[in-house]
Parts: C-alpha cells; structure tokens; sequence
C-alpha cells in the first residue's frame, strides 16, 4: 500500500537480519524478519553471447514494490546480466495473482520468472511463476498476471526475470545469444 514503511539494516553478512514493517490502511503493523540469502551470484550465472545490446530484453520491469523503468541493457554483472538487488524487495501474498509489467525495446522476447521459493540456489521447473511470455512487439507494455504458490515459504527469495529472442526460455542458466536476464529479491508475506 502506499502507507508502508520499509526499513533494512544490513551488514555485509549473509546472516544480517533485516526488518520489514508494512502498515496497511487499517494502521496495523505487520513485522516480518527475514535472513537475507546472500549475494546471488552464488546462482547460475545467465549467459548471452550478444545479449541486451541490440535492445532485447527488458526495458521496464516492475511488479509489486519492484519499479524498474528505462533501464536498458546495463550489463551490471556480465553480458546480458544485471541484478537490482537493492530495488524493493516486492512483498508478495502466497495464493495471490501479482501483474508484472514489462517492456521490450526488440520484439519477439520470451519471457520466464523463477522464484527461489527453497533459497538452495537453484532455480528449477517447480519454482518458475510465468513461462514463455511473448512480448510481441517492441516499445510495448505489456501486463501479464503470475499466480504466487499457495504453499510458498515465507522470507526472502530471489527472483530471476529472463528473456530469450525468438525461442523458448527455458532455464535459468543456458547459453543464448540475444536477451536479458535481470534479478531482484522478493519477500512472501503471510496470507
């Protein structure tokens, strides 16, 4: 909502505890402590040969508290690859539908999420919350709805975003020539 109120304290410590309070309109406050998971470039690293340069992948991307617009192709961490580690987290309610908004600047994206619902690292079939979405069209917003798992662990989770042009998407960490793979930090609240 727009009355909540995020607070991080965080060393350098994989350990860190971090605080996060949300006051809802009623004015109650929801507390949840969670571990952060660490830096995630102990995932897969996405690989791309060519990568976001020519424009594929994203140009926006946002859902929840996540708002990442006009980023373009910045390749912070290797060809194709950035995480926005330090963008929301988005709070997220198990059994609830999110809208994911995105934008292209080249058409023809398929477009995967994952969520590393087990935090073990790993990125797998089970975890993937949006599977080969086309963005068509370049310069597009598009919407599109994922469903968060009625069972999700609550915490804090990585989520990937990746895209592949004019092919599936279908892992996390396969070579493909042109597109963009983005990571971001969730946390799954109670429903």
């Amino acid at each position: 909502t727009e009355n909540d109120v995020i607070n991080f304290n965080a060393d350098s410590s994989k350990e860190t505890k971090r605080e996060i309070q949300t006051k809802p309109a009623d004015i109650s406050v929801e507390t949840h402590y969670i571990q952060s998971i660490g830096n995630s470039k102990d995932l897969c690293t996405p690989g791309y040969s060519t990568g976001c340069s020519q424009g594929d992948g994203f140009i926006d991307f946002a859902v929840a508290e996540i708002e990442n617009y006009n980023s373009g192709c910045e390749d912070l961490n290797g060809t194709g690859w950035s995480q926005y580690l330090g963008l929301g987290p988005a709070i997220l309610t198990p059994g609830y539908s999110y809208d994911f908004i995105m934008k292209t600047g080249y058409g023809d994206q398929y477009v995967t999420i994952w969520i590393d619902f087990n935090n073990d690292e790993e990125l797998t079939e089970d975890e993937k919350i949006l599977s080969n979405y086309i963005m068509q069209s370049a310069g597009t917003l598009y919407t599109v709805s994922a469903e968060i798992p009625s069972d999700a662990l609550m915490g804090q989770h990585l989520m990937r975003a990746r895209t592949n042009w004019a092919g599936s998407c279908n892992d996390p960490c396969s070579d493909y020539t042109y597109g963009e793979a983005e990571d971001y930090y969730v946390v799954i609240g109670e429903a």
